[in-house]
């Protein structure tokens, strides 16, 4: 059961209500941003999977601001029942001076969107949005049997924006572009 002082911890680092109350003895993680609260599928999603897998974790959005994000990684790494946390803005960037260790690709990228708490209350930093939006073109996708390309190789390909993800997505189609070009859009 997760101590009250680190239920307090958590929820005065949080700008939202939040049912904490609900993790009992259960598991949990939590997508972070400023305001996750009001835009984030992901709690309905991984409430879904987490269910539907039979794993009795849950899932919550928290809404935190810059100035208690190390407060709330703190009390994140001190709790056994948390799991980890998706990372989404503004905070992909800032998380990184709080971790223990980042893994070398997120270190490459300098932004991080999923940190993962080891059983031994370290919190590693990993960045998955670029190896998620290539594997999204260069794999068949279900219902349509097929990639949306078979290769980037000659392909042009134009990025809007520079963010976290932005970065991550840059880092994995650059090198896959030959003989094409990755041309960045960013105001």
């Amino acid at each position: 059961m997760v101590s009250l002082s680190t239920l307090a911890a958590i929820s005065h680092s949080l700008t939202n209500q939040t049912e904490l109350s609900r993790i009992g003895n259960k598991f949990f993680a939590a997508v972070i941003g400023e305001p996750a609260s009001q835009y984030s599928k992901s709690p309905r999603l991984w409430n879904a999977a987490f269910k539907r897998l039979g794993l009795d974790a849950v899932y919550f959005p928290f809404d935190v601001d810059e100035t208690h994000l190390e407060a709330l990684l703190k009390a994140l790494a001190e709790c056994d029942q948390a799991l980890g946390v998706n990372v989404t803005v503004p905070h992909k960037l800032a998380v990184m001076q709080f971790l223990d260790e980042i893994d070398p690709s997120a270190q490459k990228i300098q932004a991080v969107n999923t940190i993962v708490r080891t059983p031994a209350g370290k919190l590693i930093g990993y960045n998955t949005d670029g190896d998620g939006f290539l594997a999204s073109l260069l794999k068949p996708q279900p219902a349509r049997g097929a990639s949306f390309v078979p290769t980037l190789a000659g392909i042009n390909v134009l990025l809007i924006g520079a963010g976290g993800s932005a970065r991550a997505v840059a880092f994995q189609i650059a090198p896959g572009v030959s003989g094409g070009k990755l041309v960045l859009c960013n105001h």
